[in-house]
Formats: structure tokens, C-alpha cells, sequence
């Protein structure tokens, strides 16, 4: 039985971490890139706000975005254009690691 709990625990853990994702921003990317190139650091989004309000939907997103200017307003307290309702925890912002040519 205890086997079984651990198997299933494990099973479980395994599942729930692939709904996870990082997706990428950076003022060279494209608008018309959608969610499944934007995983890949060459074909990221070019809007923040377009990748939270269309990618980053399930617990354990990340979205690194590049250093840089964005002409866009992104507001984190209620009543405001920020995506609601979500029961996930937050989503993490973090800044695009540097290319290594």
C-alpha cells in the first residue's frame, strides 16, 4: 500500500511540473508568435502584456523578458488590466539571460 502512495505521489509530481513553462519576451520578437514558439528563446513575444494575458496561464509559468524599453503599461493591483481570478501562484517575471555568442 505504502508503495502504491509513493508511486502515485511520484506520478503525480511528474504530471503537474509539465504543465509548467517559460516563455520568452523581448522587443525583437513578434506579436504573431504564438504561445508554443514564444517557449523558445529565439521566437520570443514582443509584448509582456501579450504573454500574460494569452501564454502564461497555469501554475509554474515563468516568463523571462529582455532588457529594454516596452511601450506598455502593466498595473499589478486590483480592478486593473492585470489577469485575474488566478488560482495558480504568482506569475514569476524575471530578465532574459544574456546570449552567449
Amino acid at each position: 500500500m505504502r508503495r502504491a502512495l509513493l508511486a502515485l505521489l511520484f506520478l503525480l509530481l511528474i504530471t503537474t511540473s509539465s504543465w509548467s513553462a517559460t516563455y520568452y519576451v523581448a522587443n525583437n520578437g513578434s506579436s504573431g508568435n504564438n504561445c508554443q514558439a514564444a517557449t523558445n528563446q529565439n521566437t520570443p513575444k514582443q509584448s509582456i502584456r501579450d504573454a500574460i494575458n494569452n501564454c502564461a496561464r497555469n501554475p509554474g509559468d515563468i516568463l523571462l523578458i529582455r532588457g529594454g524599453t516596452y511601450p506598455e503599461q502593466l498595473h499589478t493591483f486590483a480592478g486593473t488590466n492585470w489577469p485575474s481570478g488566478r488560482l495558480a501562484p504568482p506569475l514569476p517575471l524575471r530578465d532574459f539571460p544574456a546570449k552567449r555568442w
